[in-house]
């Protein structure tokens, strides 16, 4: 997925999964994806300043809100087949406003350039999905805990990697 928008990964990924989109509400799996301006071209041979990113980030809060306000609204029977994917960065969350609000979750996946993030956090959510094993919550559940915990609290940015995050400051406080 180098220099291809989010909508063209995502419908290359919907094709190699064998899925297919619908609209409404006759799914077996919905997903949120978190990215930048959906139609923007993904560059990950560009360094982008800080200054970008936080310029960026600006308008970014204006396409997030509605999306995290519509995932905090979901009952837990929609949760358990809701996929949640934070795209906006190549190698982690920006930060835990993606997160999951509860463990009952199908999915969470935030690592890797978009397409990395959408293809294997989907194959992982189709698997789960159509898994008849006794121990499926447990095994969902701890998936997701995972995703969560590598995704947003040890790659992510602003959470991680940023030098004024709270664990960036306590890490040097030791």
């Amino acid at each position: 997925d180098f220099k291809e928008t989010a909508q063209t990964i995502k419908n290359n990924n919907i094709k190699k999964l064998g899925l297919k989109e619908v609209k409404g509400n006759d799914f077996d799996i919905q997903v949120f994806i978190f990215t930048w301006n959906p139609d923007s071209i993904y560059d990950f041979g560009k360094e982008y300043s800080l200054e970008e990113i936080l310029k960026q980030r600006q308008q970014q809060e204006k396409w997030d809100k509605p999306m995290i306000e519509q995932i905090k609204k979901l009952s837990v029977d929609q949760q358990k087949k809701t996929v949640i994917i934070d795209a906006r960065l190549p190698n982690g969350a920006w930060d835990t406003l993606s997160i999951p609000p509860s463990d009952k979750f199908l999915a969470f996946g935030s690592w890797g350039t978009f397409g990395n993030s959408f293809g294997q956090t989907i194959a992982m959510a189709k698997l789960l999905h159509s898994a008849n094993h006794q121990n499926k919550s447990a095994i969902q559940r701890q998936l997701l805990l995972e995703a969560i915990t590598h995704d947003v609290f040890f790659t992510g940015y602003k959470e991680a990697q940023h030098p004024d995050s709270p664990l960036q400051k306590e890490l040097k406080n030791q």
